[in-house]
């Protein structure tokens, strides 16, 4: 299955406005070491996402949500992390606020209406305050394709930053995690 031109091009603006949007929003948060911008961090888990989905080639339908997949990783704390998206409703603030921007950059609604759906549910599964338990929210983003990567990218960065031995738990946390997420790739 092939995209149209146009739809690789709506995934295009998608991806970029997402990243504008996650600047925007990120502004001002620092990662743990309080000296570097947190935008860093979503950069790199959709830097991520990208190479995975491209590395399927184009034979795999997967490959044609790469640019799909990079925006929502943009996004993927965004929701918790921000104050003007935390609480109720503020999944779908998020997920409207990035579709007001389609709307501004004059992309036709009905070429980026399709991805509605998807970008909606991707947001709701990746906000971990959606859950009673952290197990819970593992257990949600492994059901979801794109949620899967873009969780194994954000805890394999977040773990290639983490300092094992005086973050352990985190670190242990993190790693069975992983292990969820992954089982049904290992078999």
């Amino acid at each position: 299955m092939k995209f149209a031109p146009s739809h690789e091009n709506v995934s295009i603006v998608f991806s970029q406005l997402a990243l504008e949007l996650a600047t925007e929003a990120h502004e001002g948060q620092f990662r743990n070491d309080k000296k570097t911008p947190y935008i860093t961090h979503p950069i790199a888990v959709a830097d991520g996402v990208f190479k995975s989905f491209n590395n399927l080639g184009d034979t795999n339908p997967l490959f044609h949500f790469r640019y799909i997949a990079k925006g929502i990783a943009f996004l993927h704390d965004t929701a918790e992390d921000v104050e003007a998206y935390k609480g109720a409703g503020g999944n779908l603030r998020l997920t409207n606020a990035i579709l007001d921007r389609m709307n501004t950059s004059g992309i036709s609604v009905a070429l980026y209406f399709p991805y509605y759906h998807l970008i909606a549910e991707a947001i709701n599964i990746l906000n971990k305050n959606n859950y009673g338990s952290y197990r819970a929210y593992i257990n949600a983003c492994k059901e979801n394709v794109i949620t899967r990567y873009i969780k194994v990218e954000d805890i394999l960065h977040n773990m290639s930053t983490l300092d094992a031995e005086k973050n352990k738990s985190r670190f242990d946390k993190y790693s069975l995690a992983l292990d969820v997420l992954m089982w049904d790739f290992k078999k």
